[in-house]
Parts: structure tokens; sequence; C-alpha cells
């Protein structure tokens, strides 16, 4: 009698161990509701950031992005980084080659063009 009186106990044990376990895993409701709200804020600043860039996305889109941190990461990188390139300087000179640049040369050109293509030479 003893012995089933243990097993009876252990069996207790067992399912309420099991219940401690299925508690841990399962997520409570405000942990969710947090995770998510922050999720939301993360996918409106995703979305702002590229609807400035130019880049339109739906929630969606931005909901995918912001659901992993690496990936919202690399993602606002490349954002920030298409902006318009900065030029590191002018030609080194003024003229690289000998074109018309100006109107009056422009037409002092076209009238040798012509004249070169009548005279033949």
């Amino acid at each position: 009698m003893s012995n089933n009186v243990l097993l009876a106990v252990a069996e207790v044990l067992d399912k309420l161990a099991e219940a401690e376990e299925c508690r841990d895993h399962a997520p409570s409701p405000v942990v969710e509701k947090k995770e998510k709200k922050e999720e939301k804020t993360a996918a409106s600043e995703i979305m702002e950031k590229a609807q400035t860039a130019g880049t339109p996305l739906t929630i969606e889109e931005a909901t995918k992005i912001a659901s992993d941190p690496k990936i919202a990461e690399i993602f606002t990188k490349a954002l920030e980084a298409n902006s318009k390139p900065v030029p590191l300087g002018g030609p080194s000179e003024k003229r690289a080659s000998n074109a018309p640049v100006t109107k009056a040369e422009r037409l002092q050109a076209a009238f040798d063009n012509w004249g070169n293509a009548i005279t033949g030479s």
C-alpha cells in the first residue's frame, strides 16, 4: 500500500513538473503585447526611413524586416547609405579635348567643317 501511495505521489509530481514546463515555454500575454508593440514601432521607423529614401514599403514588408534585428540593421544601413554621391573634385584639366565649348567656338567649327566639306580638304 505504501508503494501505491509513493507511485501516486510520483505521478502527481511528474504531472506538476510537465505543467510547469508548459507554463515556462508559453509566453505571457503581456510580453507578447510588448514585443508586438516594439515590432510595430520598429516597423514604422523602417517605413519612415524607406519613405524618405524614396523606397516606399508596405506594412507587411516593414514588419518582416523589423522581425529580425540583423536584417533591420542591414536595411537601415543600406537606406542611410542610399544618398547621392559626393563629388571628390573637379577635372584635372579645364578642357580635356579640343572640342568647341562656347557657342562662338561651335559656330566657327561648323563653318570650318562646312568649308572643308565643300572644298574637299
